[in-house]
């Protein structure tokens, strides 16, 4: 889900204190996801851009639809390390993991 600057569950009054696990908020940026022409040229298609989240990226980029849903690595891993996980993968596309202490979300390690 796409909640631009807004926590959905602090934002509507609710308060879980420590047992607090979700949502995970990963900041992504389109200006990221597309070329400087590709952007300039579908920036005022709001309709377009929103739905960018769930389309193939013009540029290599820390967040990727298909990576996410189809790729190697799971999305709590991605989420948690999206630098990481970013450069595990060649400009080819070649995914090689580096060895690491993957986190679950909010910094609970979790030794794999």
């Amino acid at each position: 889900m796409n909640f631009w600057n807004f926590d959905p569950v602090g934002g509507v009054g609710i308060d879980v204190g420590a047992e607090r696990r979700n949502p995970t908020i990963w900041p992504v940026r389109l200006r990221d996801m597309l070329s400087d022409e590709v952007y300039t040229r579908l920036r005022h298609n709001h309709f377009r851009m929103h739905y960018q989240y769930v389309m193939a990226n013009d540029r290599r980029a820390f967040y990727d639809y298909f990576m996410l849903v189809c790729g190697p690595v799971a999305l709590t891993q991605w989420a948690a390390q999206p630098q990481t996980v970013f450069a595990a993968f060649s400009p080819e596309g070649a995914y090689t993991p580096a060895p690491c202490v993957a986190q679950e979300p909010f910094g609970v390690a979790v030794g794999r």
